[in-house]
Parts: C-alpha cells; sequence; structure tokens
C-alpha cells in the first residue's frame, strides 16, 4: 500500500510520521492463532501499538505541523499515517 501524502488529506485529517514504535510483551501472543484477550495480528498485517509521531500535514485547526502526538490506534508500525 502507497504511503498517504498530504494532498490526500480530507477536513479534519492529520498525516503523521512515526518517530517512536512501543514494543511490548503481549504483542508475541498476538502473533499467535489462538484465543486470547484481542484477536491476533494477521502474517503480512500491519502490528499494532502505540507511537509517538511527528505531525507533517495537517487539516485540522487543533493539531499544526511539528506537533508531537500520541497514537494509540490500529494504524500501528507503518512509516506513516493518516
Amino acid at each position: 500500500e502507497p504511503a498517504p501524502k498530504a494532498g490526500d488529506l480530507q477536513p479534519g485529517e492529520v498525516l503523521v510520521h512515526r518517530l517512536f514504535l512501543s514494543l511490548d510483551p503481549a504483542m508475541r501472543g498476538w502473533m499467535r492463532d489462538m484465543p486470547s484477550y484481542i484477536p491476533p495480528v494477521a502474517v503480512g498485517a500491519v502490528m499494532r501499538g502505540a507511537t509517538i509521531n511527528e505531525v507533517i500535514a495537517s487539516r485540522d485547526a487543533g493539531f499544526k505541523v511539528g506537533d508531537i502526538v500520541r497514537d494509540n490506534t490500529d494504524a500501528g508500525w507503518s512509516e506513516f499515517s493518516v
């Protein structure tokens, strides 16, 4: 999947560049296809996890370029995210 670009943003969205990725012991269990408190991460899917990011483009008045933000969504381990 190609990386999102600033021109792709809709009103209210921001484009972030990942600076730090959370690496948690639970992730090992998420890679197993077995019952757990959360569904497993499929082979080839983006690993979920908290990240620290820099805003590189914004169409949201609450965020400006250069802001540092935390993301704990399923966007996970990717270099860029909307």
